[in-house]
């Protein structure tokens, strides 16, 4: 027979929101067990009562030091901005395979491509906008897309205290999503990670990132370097 505190935990558990809010002490567990109470009877096949549904979160709140947070503590080390760049996606063949491997054999300036990711269908180029006509001119297909002018943030953090730790990157990304960024592309590696945004979203995006300097920013404490 499943339990009804059981049934609780799972859909609870797919609710981030009011997981973390159960989590703060900040959750109506009245308002929210009435509206679990329909789904409950629907997967029980019985009536179930809003106050049985309300002990089951209040003793779900208790024990939820053995559910990981959803949101790990992030600190980060620094953060660089690095303008004028573009994107560049196309279908990935032999042939823009081939095409990506002549472009980094010649003489464009250093540091022109900021980077090339391959994915399973499809490879995308980072590049500096003024090199952009140039790189373009050695493929023969018209690109998936093209999105000039972006801002590539990135910070850095140690490999050490994250590569091993669950929602590491999640809890940047719903800091950010707090905050309506538009995010055009992620580029990560061991110890940094990369977001890619309009000119217009820089100043929300490190506004987002202040809080995970292991100094804590203040509003008027410049961070970029």
């Amino acid at each position: 027979m499943i339990k009804i505190s059981d049934t609780v935990t799972s859909y609870i558990q797919q609710d981030d929101i009011a997981l973390e809010a159960l989590r703060l002490g900040i959750l109506n567990l009245s308002a929210y067990a009435k509206k679990l109470q329909p789904l409950l009877e629907e997967k029980l096949y019985k009536k179930v009562h809003v106050g049985t549904i309300v002990t089951a979160l209040s003793r779900l709140a208790s024990h939820l030091e053995d559910i990981p947070s959803l949101r790990p503590e992030v600190f980060i080390e620094d953060i660089h901005l690095k303008s004028g760049l573009t994107e560049i996606a196309f279908e990935k063949n032999a042939a823009t395979i081939k095409t990506v491997e002549k472009i980094q054999s010649t003489n464009l300036k250093r540091g022109a491509i900021f980077s090339i990711v391959q994915g399973v269908s499809e490879l995308t180029l980072i590049i500096t906008n003024d090199v952009k006509s140039s790189v373009v001119k050695y493929f023969r297909i018209k690109p998936n897309g093209v999105y000039p002018n972006l801002n590539a943030i990135t910070i850095h953090f140690k490999e050490s205290e994250y590569i091993e730790v669950p929602n590491m990157i999640y809890s940047l990304i719903s800091a950010l999503a707090a905050k309506r960024v538009n995010i055009i592309e992620i580029i990560s590696s061991f110890t940094e990670i990369s977001f890619l945004v309009k000119e217009m979203d820089v100043q929300i995006t490190v506004d987002g990132l202040r809080k995970f300097f292991h100094t804590p920013q203040s509003e008027d404490t410049p961070i970029i370097r």
